[in-house]
């Protein structure tokens, strides 16, 4: 029997000594110090002497914060979600999702692949140590106590210290397997829901879609006079993503953490956010199955044996399943043994992230207090001379302390025969004929390594910003009405961004129009913005409609709560603020109604007005049946839940996109339960929108991390906000921590954060170590790499 070939092992996040690059350790045999100082909101400030002593506390922290989360991820990457999650009583079937990604991240490999994490520079490798020994040390010392109960309690019926202990310690190699199931996953979300339009329905698979929006602008455009940098990532609230902050001899970085991972914030002398633009990174290929012998394919003109690897999946309370997996030259041949109906084919995946060796120190390997202005070019030069950027699909905005700002693809995309065919679009989402040679990709050959192809990117650009909200590259700067696609961008790059999305447009009309000329501007009129473009336009063409066919309409008798109705909606503001009915009233019309979005300047006929009229009569009974009411303030339909409280929000939903993004949750009809969102992470939210929510919103996804900052060296300046907080109100509901974020993100404000020890010195947490809370304020650690590096010896 062969065996899967092994593949080679890709790359990590930025880990943090990228963003600390020039930072030198602490000589001699000295132990290496660190302290952790929360300050008033909880996050915590790690102030360390070496990079191995500051991830040391960095896991540490994030095992006191969100062990639990992080341990599902590491569970997800495993592919052991059934052995803890598999059935609930014995008498209740398996769990057929979590079966699906288990025998996913098994037959991807995740797992086998981060074994070569030893392949990685040492200095890497040190830190993965570290942080891996501070999670562990944490969830060894709370076992030895009586809080390890309380900080991991059963909570909806899931004992989470029994998980955490069944994990056993983490690993660095646990640590990588969470960065390439991160990754892989990205490039499953591409893949639907064209698959649906395939010849024959190819199995579903599931992938994160999410997005972002970013912007970097200039100092000549700002009171500031230094470059700011903005963000807003769309996230579940409910994932392994905390804040910190860490000094290294007095480099700073500030951001998003996933485990040892740093995802957007600002660097030593950086600012960093970044959005996806969903490049063509993964197909599905038909493979023809040989007749008679089902475990072999055609490849070209022959006939080859699919290679396969056996594995053993543990199901709680049931039995365990053994599989054997089988592999094309394209990947995963997921629906083997092919169905009954087409019994001649199957389907396999193929994803570009488990395909090439990539630089683990890309792409911003060269940023260090070494490099001067403009510090860009060298960073382009060395994403062009390598061809080794790292993420699948990412576009990052940067902004330096020097003034510089730039934009740049950072996706890889396969050259596949097929882009030398016109006729063939990868993007189509239907299946490439495997068995043919024309199809297929150019093993071991990426777009980025054509010497013709220019990594798209904008440096300094004339007007003095760049911007990305999931858009094409050729979005990112400029003004011009119409932009076009370059020439020198394959059509694959983005093949979802032919248009700029609403926040897209909404960035540039800000930026095009200089309406952003302070920080305060991008928290006002960027970070929280509510406004509904869409429903702006579509309120406007409603009042052409009354004005042209006033005198028809006037003769149609309109019961008085059409006529309030209306006059809600024309009296709106077109803002998805916390007061306002009108988005109330938007939301419940547009999520039901058969009414098209109406064009800018676009007057509707009367047919259209009277079918208007006609669907607010069935809002008003919509709302009369859920609310006892019409005029609801949206806060009162759009809300978040912590811990059993509710906390009215602003902002929109998927169907009308608004810049501020809480959008995800169930919605209910009279007559029953509608859909309870795939996004649903929380049960307590499932259970509660089952229960009787109707006509309510439950928001447990959307802007998961606001960024913006100020690179000024002399004076440098960091907001942020997290709607879910730092700390789990589940856990600590009586902690001050697990809502204070929650009440600035519905306000529409954002927290400081101090960058200084002087600052968190001055701003250090009241409540640390208080009953109920059970954070100190203070944790300092002496730690020896060479120790750390030591206990996971054994598994090299």
């Amino acid at each position: 029997m062969r065996q899967m070939a092994p593949r080679r092992l890709i790359s990590l996040v930025f880990i943090v000594f990228l963003l600390l690059s020039g930072i030198s350790r602490t000589g001699g045999a000295a132990p290496h110090k660190a302290e952790i100082i929360r300050d008033k909101y909880a996050i915590p400030h790690i102030f360390a002497d070496s990079k191995e002593a500051a991830m040391y506390a960095l896991g540490w922290t994030q095992a006191q914060d969100n062990a639990y989360e992080f341990a599902l991820d590491i569970l997800s990457a495993q592919g052991r979600l059934s052995e803890f999650f598999g059935t609930g009583l014995a008498s209740d079937p398996i769990n057929a999702e979590l079966l699906k990604s288990d025998i996913r991240s098994r037959a991807m490999g995740y797992h086998e692949f981060a074994a070569q994490w030893l392949s990685l520079p040492e200095e890497i490798q040190s830190q993965l140590c570290a942080y891996a020994a501070g999670f562990n040390d944490f969830i060894q010392e709370s076992g030895k106590t009586n809080s390890f109960s309380k900080r991991y309690p059963v909570l909806d019926g899931v004992d989470r210290g029994e998980i955490l202990r069944g994990i056993g310690p983490i690993t660095p190699q646990d640590l990588v397997a969470l960065d390439l199931y991160k990754n892989a996953e990205g490039a499953f979300g591409n893949l639907t829901p064209e698959e649906e339009q395939t010849q024959g329905k190819i199995p579903s698979l599931t992938g994160n879609r999410g997005g972002s929006n970013a912007m970097a602008i200039g100092p000549s455009l700002v009171r500031e006079r230094a470059a700011i940098v903005y963000g807003d990532l769309h996230d579940p609230w409910d994932g392994p993503v905390f804040l910190a902050h860490l000094e290294v001899n007095g480099q700073t970085v500030f951001g998003r953490f996933v485990g040892p991972f740093f995802a957007a914030g600002r660097g030593a002398h950086t600012g960093i956010a970044f959005t996806r633009n969903k490049p063509d990174t993964a197909d599905v290929f038909m493979e023809k199955i040989h007749p008679e012998k089902n475990d072999m394919y055609l490849a070209g003109n022959e006939w080859v044996a699919m290679e396969r690897k056996n594995v053993r999946i543990k199901i709680r309370r049931s039995k365990d399943l053994d599989l054997t997996i089988y592999y094309t030259r394209h990947g995963w041949l997921w629906n083997y043994p092919p169905g009954k109906e087409r019994p001649d084919y199957g389907y396999a995946i193929k994803v570009s992230t488990m395909d090439t060796v990539i630089d683990p120190m890309a792409p911003l390997k060269y940023i260090s207090e070494r490099l001067r202005a403009p510090w860009l070019d060298s960073v382009y030069a060395h994403y062009h001379l390598n061809r080794s950027p790292k993420f699948s699909m990412r576009n990052f905005v940067l902004g330096d302390e020097y003034g510089n700002i730039s934009y740049i693809w950072a996706g890889r995309v396969p050259v596949r025969y097929g882009d030398i065919n016109p006729l063939h679009k990868p993007d189509t989402g239907k299946p490439l004929p495997g068995w043919t040679l024309l199809n297929d990709w150019l093993h071991g050959v990426w777009r980025l390594g054509d010497p013709d192809f220019q990594l798209p990117y904008h440096l300094n650009p004339l007007g003095g910003v760049v911007r990305s909200a999931n858009d094409a590259p050729w979005f990112a700067a400029g003004c011009e009405a119409n932009p076009q696609r370059p020439e020198s961008i394959p059509y694959h790059i983005t093949p979802e961004s032919v248009s700029s999305s609403p926040r897209g447009l909404l960035m540039r009309e800000l930026t095009c129009s200089r309406s952003i000329t302070s920080m305060e501007d991008v928290r006002t009129k960027l970070a929280f913005s509510t406004l509904s473009r869409d429903s702006q336009l579509f309120i406007q063409a409603i009042e052409r409609g009354w004005k042209t066919h006033a005198s028809n309409l006037g003769e149609i008798p309109l019961p008085d709560d059409v006529k309030k109705l209306d006059k809600i909606l024309r009296q709106w503001n077109a803002h998805a603020d916390a007061d306002q009915p009108g988005m109330t009233v938007m939301f419940v019309l547009r999520r039901f109604s058969g009414l098209p979005w109406f064009p800018r300047d676009y007057t509707p006929t009367l047919r259209e007005m009277v079918l208007y009229l006609d669907e607010l009569d069935a809002v008003a009974r919509d709302l009369r049946a859920n609310f006892g009411k019409i005029e609801i303030p949206w806060g009162e339909a759009h809300f978040m839940t912590l811990a059993g409280r509710r906390l009215p929000l602003p902002g929109g939903t998927v169907g009308i996109q608004t810049l501020f993004m809480a959008a995800m949750g169930a919605f209910e009809q009279p007559g029953g339960h509608e859909q309870i969102d795939e996004a649903f992470g929380d049960r307590e939210l499932a259970d509660g929108a089952i229960n009787g929510l109707k006509g309510r919103v439950i928001c447990d996804f959307g802007s998961s991390f606001i960024h913006a900052h100020v690179m000024d060296p002399r004076n440098p300046v960091s907001y942020a906000i997290t709607p879910y907080g730092q700390i789990d109100a589940k856990v600590f509901p009586g902690s001050p921590h697990a809502f204070q974020q929650a009440e600035l993100f519905a306000a529409k404000q954002w927290m400081t954060v101090p960058l200084t020890r002087k600052d968190v010195e001055r701003d250090i947490d009241p409540w640390g170590g208080d009953p109920g809370h059970e954070h100190p304020a203070r944790t300092a650690f002496s730690v020896d790499p060479k120790d750390l590096a030591a206990r996971f010896a054994e598994k090299k």
